[in-house]
Parts: structure tokens; sequence; C-alpha cells
């Protein structure tokens, strides 16, 4: 499981991820694969809370809940949270998944700006 070497890069390609979290159970946003050959630089992600009245927390890892990059957050009711900017853009190597979960069903919504680099 080697990534890529990304000063030699042969492609680029972006993706967008939108879901609403329907549920409290963990959702996959950005999977790169073992031996995909690619890496994953996660540009933005963005959680909504669409709820009119009430705030929802979210949960933001790479592959086990105890790889935090958002821990039970606040998100206030008809509010956006950025968790992830060009400024804080991370890797997902080989292996790894980006996840989602809210305290909430049908409260939050996602959506993740990335790139493909092989």
């Amino acid at each position: 499981m080697a990534n890529p070497n990304i000063a030699a890069l042969t492609s680029v390609l972006g993706e967008t991820y939108a879901a609403a979290l329907t549920g409290t159970s963990a959702v996959a946003i950005a999977t790169n694969a073992s031996s995909s050959g690619q890496v994953i630089r996660v540009n933005s992600l963005l959680v909504a809370n669409i709820d009119g009245t009430n705030a929802a927390e979210v949960s933001v890892y790479i592959n086990t809940a105890t790889t935090n990059i958002a821990k039970s957050v606040d998100v206030p009711a008809k509010a956006t949270l950025v968790v992830v900017s060009k400024e804080t853009a991370l890797y997902l190597n080989e292996g790894q998944t980006l996840y989602a979960q809210a305290s909430a069903a049908d409260d939050l919504s996602v959506i993740c700006s990335f790139d493909r680099i092989s």
C-alpha cells in the first residue's frame, strides 16, 4: 500500500459529495481504497444544520472515531460549520476513509469537495 508521488502527477480529478445525514450512524464521505494508487486531498467539508429550531452535533473522523477532526461540535439551527477548508486541507492515504456522524437524524447535511490525485 504505497501512496503515489504527488510531485509526478498523472491525474487530478475533482469530486463533490453531498448528502443528508438521515441517521445517527457514521456515513463515509470520501474513501480511498487500499492499493488505489491515489491520494485524496480534501479541500472543503461543510456541515449545514437544516433544522429550523434545534442545534445538532457533528463528529468527523478518519477511519475510527478515535482519530477525530471534529468531535461532537454543535451546529446551531439554520447554520453552517466549516470543518475543513483549503487553508486546513487534509490528505487521505490509501486505505483511509473520512466519516461524518450526526447526533440527530435528518438535521444535518454535508458537502465535501476533494481531489483524487494519481
